[in-house]
This record gives C-alpha cells, sequence and structure tokens, in this order.
C-alpha cells in the first residue's frame, strides 16, 4: 500500500469571505523561504516507504512558480519511491493561472489541476468574493487541456446566497461540458468567525429543505453528464476518482508538510500548528498528535461508508442482528454473501450501486430523504441517532449535528435532590408532562417550529400540571418550566446516540433542583414513560435504559413512517 504526500501551501492573494482555512497574504520572500522549508522537512522524512499520490492544497499553491514547485517534487522523489505514475495534483485559483505558466506547471511534474472555479455565474462568483469571472473560469480550464492535462477538476458550490436550481442547472450544464473529468461539489458551510458569519449570510441562503433539492438536482444532473458519484461530495469519470483524497477514506497513510498540513504516518495522526513563521523558522516542523492508534475499525467504517464502493461486510460480523434491523427498514441490502447499500433510482438518470458483496450506508443523504416516505426531519433524526450500524463515531456520515439540534425539542427535568424519593418524583413528573405534551401536540406540530410555540404558549399550562403532581404525592417543592437553549452532551444507548450540542428544550426544575437530570426527545416524541425506576443506587434515569427500551424507542420512532 502506497502512501500520499499532502503539502499545505498556505498562501492567498485575497481571502474568501467564508473560508476558514489558514492561509496569509503572498509574498515573494515568503515563497521561496516556504519552498526551502517543504524541502527541508521532506528530508527529514525520507525513508523507503513508496508514494503514489502527491497533492499541493491550500490556499493558493499556483502562487508559487513551477521551478518551486518543480523542486519540491525533486525532492520528493530523492526522498522517497516515487511511483512511475504518481499522480500530483495541484489546486489552482482560475484567476492566478496564466497559459504559459500551466504549461510549465505540466513540465515541473503536475498533472492533475483542480480549479476553485465554485460557480459559474457571475453574480454568484462576485457575492463569494472570488477573483476570477465565469468566461476566466472557462478560458483557464480550456487553457489547462491545451497545456496537456488530461486529468482536470473543478469545484462547485451549491446551496449559496440566493442560488435558483435554475441558476445551478445552467452552472452544471456548463461546467460539464469544459474539458474536465472530475467535480467536487460542496454545500456552502457558513464558518464561524467568517465575514460571511459576521454578515449572517447563512439567512440569505436556502433552508435546509431547498438545499437538499439542490443537492438531488446535482447528482442526478452530475450523474446524467457522465459524473459518477463515488463518494459524498466527489463525482468522476471512470477512472479519474482522485487517488490521494482515497487515502483519506481508505485510511491509508499520508504525510503532510506545512502549516496546518494532517498526517496519518508512522501509527500515529498528528498535525502541524497553524502559524508559517514557526513553520519557517523551525528546522522541523513542529507536530502535535490528534491520535496514537488511528485507524480502528470505528474510523475506518465512518470513513469507508463516505464512499458509494462501501466497506467489506465482515467487517460488521459482530453485528449482524443491527445489519438484518437496517435489511428490514430498507437502509442495506443483501448481495449474495454480503450486505450493499440500497439502489436508488435517481430521477430516471440511473441508480447508485454497489457491485460488490460489501456494505454500503446510503452516502447521498438526500437521496433517501427523496425516495422515503419519511419526513426530511425524522430522516435527520434516524441518520443522526441511529445510522451509526456500529458505533457513534459514523452519525458523522449523516445530517450535521446543526441539523438535528435545529429540529428537535427535548425535554430536561431536575430533581430536587438525588434522594430516591426526589428522583422517583421526577419520573412522576416526567409521566404527567409527557402525557400533556402528547396532547398538546396531537394534530397540531408539523414541525418543531410548531412544537416550540405550542410548548411556549402553554408553559403556564405545564407548570401548572407538573406544580399540582408535585403538590399530590405530599411535597411542597416548587416548580419552574422554561422553554430554553442549553448545552447536552453526547448520550450513547446501545446502537443509539444523541450528539452533543445547543438544543431548545422545555426545562422543568423541581425544589432546589440540585439532583439528577433526565431528558429525553420531547418533539418529535422519542420519549418512553414509564422506561424504567429508580434503582436502590440512586442510579439516574438515562444510564437505565436497557435494551427492551432502546427497542420501544426504535420502535415509537419508525411508528411515524
Amino acid at each position: 500500500m502506497a502512501a500520499g504526500l499532502y503539502i499545505h501551501v498556505p498562501f492567498c492573494r485575497r481571502k474568501c469571505p467564508y473560508c476558514n482555512f489558514y492561509s496569509i497574504a503572498a509574498e515573494p520572500e515568503l515563497l521561496e523561504r516556504y519552498t526551502q522549508a517543504v524541502c527541508r522537512n521532506l528530508r527529514h522524512y525520507a525513508c523507503a516507504e513508496p508514494v503514489d499520490t502527491v497533492y499541493f492544497g491550500g490556499g493558493t499553491p499556483s502562487l508559487l512558480s513551477p521551478a518551486q514547485i518543480a523542486q519540491i517534487l525533486e525532492t520528493a522523489a530523492d526522498c522517497f519511491t516515487l511511483s512511475p505514475d504518481t499522480e500530483v495534483t495541484m489546486e489552482a485559483n482560475p484567476a492566478a493561472a496564466a497559459p504559459e505558466q500551466l504549461r510549465r506547471f505540466r513540465e515541473s511534474g503536475v498533472n492533475r489541476l483542480s480549479f476553485g472555479v465554485q460557480s459559474l455565474s457571475d453574480s454568484q462568483l462576485k457575492r463569494l468574493g472570488r477573483l476570477h469571472t465565469a468566461q476566466e473560469a472557462v478560458e483557464t480550464v480550456c487553457a489547462a487541456a491545451a497545456a496537456g492535462f488530461d486529468n482536470l477538476s473543478c469545484d462547485l458550490m451549491l446551496a449559496l446566497p440566493g442560488q435558483t436550481p435554475e441558476e445551478l442547472e445552467q452552472t452544471i450544464r456548463e461546467m460539464t461540458r469544459l474539458p474536465i473529468v472530475h467535480i467536487s461539489a460542496y454545500l456552502l458551510k457558513i464558518e464561524p468567525g467568517t465575514p460571511f458569519a459576521r454578515q449572517q449570510i447563512a439567512a440569505q441562503c436556502p433552508d435546509e429543505d431547498a438545499a437538499a433539492d439542490l443537492y438531488l438536482q446535482a447528482v442526478e444532473q452530475l450523474n446524467a453528464a457522465g459524473f459518477a458519484q463515488y463518494e459524498i461530495s466527489n463525482f468522476a469519470k471512470p477512472g479519474f476518482e482522485s487517488r490521494h483524497n482515497c487515502k483519506y477514506w481508505h485510511c491509508e497513510p499520508y504525510l503532510g508538510i506545512g502549516p496546518s498540513a494532517h498526517s496519518c504516518w508512522n501509527g500515529k495522526r498528528f498535525f502541524v500548528p497553524s502559524s508559517a513563521a514557526s513553520f519557517l523558522e523551525q528546522p522541523v516542523q513542529t507536530v502535535e498528535t490528534e491520535d496514537g492508534a488511528p485507524c480502528t475499525l470505528e474510523e475506518r467504517l465512518m470513513l469507508g461508508l463516505r464512499l458509494t464502493e462501501g466497506v467489506p461486510a465482515a467487517w460488521l460480523a459482530e453485528k449482524k442482528a443491527a445489519v438484518e434491523r437496517y435489511c428490514k427498514l430498507g437502509f442495506l441490502r443483501r448481495t449474495g454473501d454480503g450486505v450493499s447499500g440500497v439502489e436508488y433510482d435517481i430521477g430516471g438518470a440511473g441508480v447508485i450501486k454497489n457491485p460488490s458483496a460489501s456494505i454500503t450506508f446510503p452516502i447521498p443523504v438526500h437521496t433517501l430523504i427523496e425516495v422515503s416516505n419519511m419526513k426530511k426531519l425524522e430522516w435527520a433524526l434516524l441518520l443522526g441517532m441511529v445510522g451509526a450500524v456500529c458505533c457513534s463515531a459514523l452519525t458523522g456520515t449523516a445530517q450535521s449535528y446543526r441539523s438535528l439540534e435545529q429540529n428537535v425539542l427535548r425535554l430536561h427535568i431536575l430533581a430536587n435532590s438525588d434522594s430516591i424519593d426526589d428522583q422517583a418524583l421526577k419520573l412522576k413528573v416526567r409521566d404527567k408532562v409527557l402525557e400533556q405534551a402528547d396532547t398538546l401536540f396531537a394534530g397540531d406540530a408539523e414541525s418543531v417550529e410548531d412544537a416550540e410555540t405550542i410548548a411556549a404558549e402553554n408553559l403556564e399550562t405545564l407548570e401548572q400540571t407538573a406544580q399540582q403532581l408535585v403538590w399530590d404525592e405530599g411535597y411542597s417543592y416548587p416548580v419552574k418550566a422554561q422553554l430554553v437553549e442549553m448545552p447536552f452532551d453526547d448520550r450513547t444507548y446501545g446502537d443509539w446516540v444523541m450528539p452533543a450540542g445547543e438544543y431548545t428544550a422545555l426545562r422543568i426544575t423541581i425544589g432546589a433542583a440540585q439532583g439528577q437530570n433526565w431528558w429525553c426527545v420531547m418533539y418529535p416524541s422519542l420519549c418512553v414513560p414509564n422506561a424504567c425506576d429508580v434503582t436502590a443506587d440512586e442510579e439516574t434515569a438515562e444510564d437505565a435504559f436497557g435494551k427492551p427500551e432502546q427497542d420501544a424507542l426504535f420502535e415509537r420512532f419508525f411508528a411515524k413512517a
């Protein structure tokens, strides 16, 4: 198994307002010092390890001169055993690559270019703060093909501010006419601390459902144009999948050089701090270990299930019951002695298939949503909570945690104390509140927004209900009901996981509220009243959830399907 080299080039002419990658302004003197630092570090890591991919990422790697790229590649060839067919990728800005320079990059050893096109709408490019126009992007890609590049990729951004299906359709139609063989399609993500976040651009972007529709549209249109989806965000013509990026998803070794670069090397996962000054000054780059034992089964599953090829069924040999459950629900499909992903018709344009005996989680999340009778909200919950067939780590392959946070209403109850009597009282309050909530939500709550509105309008009623029960049980504790935003930790119940995050919750405090808490998902209704009793050792309700209660939750959840 050959390794990959990743070279992070942290220089940009101008930082895009949506970008949170580490980058600094490009200066000629810094570019040369950076080149020497990269070569110095390559010599430090030199070994007989075979290498068959080199990836220059950024930043804007095309700001380096062809001579500097050639020097780095020559040093890499001296330090490692480079394969004759090594894939050498360089990310490039369409506005920073002249035709003659492209020809010289090809001569330097680069054989694959990845252009940050993002859109072929001039209005969108301006909104994104890109330096190029749509016409300049087209001309640059064509110039790269004329310079001898036959492995060209373009980035495509989805769910842009104000983006319409018609605008996306036109961009994809024009992009797929270019002499390219690969497209990386990403949903715009507004990262904290970026200018887009400060400008609250998210309010101008398509909502979750509209973004899902745009994603589905892109999948259908790209497949129809001959770009087969092989990973969540990546599409390629046959034989032109990104070999380097596949190393990440296959948990193969790769060495990262440069500030903010990450590595999985010599049995450890580590990264370089985001400081160009430190990288330039130190004889060897400083690294910080992230994981001293990477590539566990859980990690390989999490990464491998991003790919349409799936993972070997043997990896799930100990999860037979879970696999059977997901087959019955339609998530998985038996193929001979193995299990594969369900085939889905995508708008009549074809199907996503797994021809081998493997297990594949249906990767395009929104494709799953489209072909299901379940609500999109319920799919978000499913993929976030039970999509982890084997482990909670797999929840990252589903909807973002933020999506889950925004689409559930939780119930959170704090007991007066940890005494057995107070904990028992807490559970009785829980059951009474859930009973009333079921009545309030019945027929009127079609979304989490509806549920929150109903809860807010009935806070006094809910509080009085809980208070009356406390009095009826012979206690004088005051009860308070509030609708709040509050943090929750991860909580796992066997095959179930509820990820950590900031959630909206109906918070009920009893008396001093010094006791252990109880929580569940109040909307959609995933709470199971009378699920457990307080044990003699004062075990909390959530810790007492056993297999019967998990199954009850499961059945209750899918009853909505």
